[in-house]
């Protein structure tokens, strides 16, 4: 709808009537914005710990149940694990630079087996690789929403590491 000053600018001016109207549409997209008598919003002021908290459980159980029982769920979550994590896991290839900005080879490749021989046996339970400790991480936490693990490091009388980097994950 049109005022009559817009036509008259119009008939004088198509040019300034052309920015009046865009001018007009910008002030309208900043006007749906704000409440009026008509248009009241309704604020959620919870915070967005608060609102996961509440649902967090039947949905997690929702989705472990659909993981379990439905196919199109389980492929579903198989292709999103395959595009994180890969079939053989996150590569690494260590890259120790010298103070020049080279690549220490011989460095790199004592780095490169001493991970390798890790990667066979990386967690405390020695029964995972790497590359399926990975996959499952990732399917938690696609599947949960989180997932926890800690770094369980240097020698300890409690632990014996899996190989002879004293370096462990526990997930």
């Amino acid at each position: 709808m049109r005022n009559p000053i817009d036509g008259v600018v119009e008939f004088f001016s198509p040019r300034s009537a052309l920015r009046r109207r865009a001018a007009r549409m910008a002030l309208a997209h900043y006007e749906a914005a704000e409440p009026t008598r008509l248009r009241r919003f309704q604020r959620d002021r919870t915070s967005q710990n608060a609102l996961v908290q509440k649902s967090a459980v039947a949905i997690r159980t929702q989705v472990r149940h659909m993981a379990r029982n439905h196919d199109l769920a389980r492929g579903a979550l198989r292709s999103l694990v395959n595009n994180v994590a890969g079939a053989n896991g996150i590569g690494i290839e260590p890259q120790p630079r010298n103070p020049d900005g080279t690549i220490n080879q011989e460095y790199a490749k004592e780095l490169g087996e001493a991970f390798r021989d890790w990667c066979m046996k990386p967690e405390v339970t020695q029964q995972f690789t790497f590359a399926r400790l990975q996959r499952a991480m990732v399917r938690s936490w696609i599947r949960d929403g989180e997932v926890f693990g800690q770094f369980i490091e240097g020698v300890r009388g409690d632990l014996q590491h899996g190989t002879r980097v004293p370096l462990s994950l526990e997930c």
